[in-house]
């Protein structure tokens, strides 16, 4: 049982490019039978954004650091 485990657990690892990418279709069909396929590509467009910043926001420590990067401290009053 735990073969077949750690087998099915590497080929997500292996996949997981075409996994994400069915998920993401998934969700623009439904969100497109749901809303609209313009409100559904303005949804996904949205989500997308937000999952980047908080990416940018966990690689970088914080969203102090986030800030500070955009805006840097000589520059604020």
């Amino acid at each position: 049982m735990d073969e077949r485990i750690s087998v099915f657990v590497a080929w997500l690892l292996a996949s997981r490019g075409r996994i994400v990418g069915t998920g993401l279709g998934i969700l623009l069909g439904l969100f497109t039978l749901k809303y609209g396929f313009l409100k559904a590509v303005f949804l996904l467009f949205c989500l997308t954004a937000g999952y980047m910043v908080g990416a940018k926001v966990d690689r970088q420590g914080g969203a102090r650091a986030l800030l500070d990067e955009i805006f840097p401290r000589g520059r604020r009053k």
